[in-house]
């Protein structure tokens, strides 16, 4: 991958969550363990226009 000018990794969270939907007719609640995954490719996008 350094040969494509990127140094990716992965992260991971892991936390409590909570989710609601409501429906016209129904409401759905569900809580629980929630995982949070990304990849983050170690170079930054001058295109994304973030410091």
């Amino acid at each position: 991958m350094k040969l494509l000018g990127v140094d990716p990794f992965y992260m991971r969270y892991f936390a409590k969550a909570d989710l609601t939907i409501i429906g016209e007719d129904k409401t759905v609640h569900e809580s629980g363990n929630m995982i949070y995954e990304f990849n983050y490719m170690g170079k930054s996008d001058p295109r994304a226009h973030l410091k």
